[in-house]
């Protein structure tokens, strides 16, 4: 199936470029999902995740790994920061 434009790889840098009719795109893929093996592996961004907050009992560690896991997912776009 055609959809239009070019796309190639720079050797130099390893980057992808594409053509989208009015310029070329440079490191940026554009997917709806990326599969290994046929295991869909990443998808679109999810939606938030709040901070762990509240409750009976306090565990500070724990909440600042969850924490720490939080603001990884978000810094890799994941889900919605």
């Amino acid at each position: 199936m055609w959809c239009g434009g070019w796309s190639a790889c720079a050797a130099d840098s390893g980057l992808t470029a594409r053509y989208d009719g009015g310029g070329w795109i440079l490191g940026v893929l554009a997917a709806a999902r990326i599969e290994i093996g046929g295991v869909q592996v990443l998808a679109a961004q999810q939606a938030a995740v709040d901070a762990p907050d509240g409750g009976t009992i306090v565990n500070a560690e724990a909440r600042g790994v969850l924490t720490n896991v939080i603001n990884v997912l978000r810094a890799h776009g994941l889900i919605a920061g």
